[in-house]
């Protein structure tokens, strides 16, 4: 996603180490929501995702980013996956697929996402 073509995976593991489990934030899943105790801050070329009751800090890149502002309780996966594909036309659908997969899975380990209920 973007140079280095692992980008999100990227971004994922900075803002929460985590070993995704396949799958699981496919195109049926819950709207992914931020929680409203974590801040989004810019800092010298990297957003800091900041939960503001644990202290926690995780960094996430212009891509990342775009996926946090599209965490926001209405956008389901599969929309996010379009909106991807639509900034990255060159990078395979799979490829974005499974970066976002792994970007959003770190994020809930991270406990940067309302839990799914």
């Amino acid at each position: 996603m973007g140079e280095g073509g692992d980008t999100a995976a990227r971004s994922a593991a900075e803002a929460a180490p985590a070993d995704p489990a396949p799958g699981g934030t496919g195109a049926g899943s819950a709207c992914p929501r931020r929680r409203d105790d974590v801040d989004s801050v810019a800092y010298e070329g990297k957003t800091a995702l900041i939960d503001l009751v644990s202290g926690r800090v995780g960094l996430v890149n212009d891509v990342g980013l775009m996926v946090w502002e599209m965490c926001d309780g209405g956008t389901p996966p599969q929309a996010m996956l379009a909106r991807l594909a639509q900034r990255f036309p060159r990078v395979p659908e799979d490829v974005l697929r499974r970066d976002l997969e792994r970007f959003l899975e770190a994020l809930k380990e991270g406990k940067f996402l309302v839990p799914d209920e």
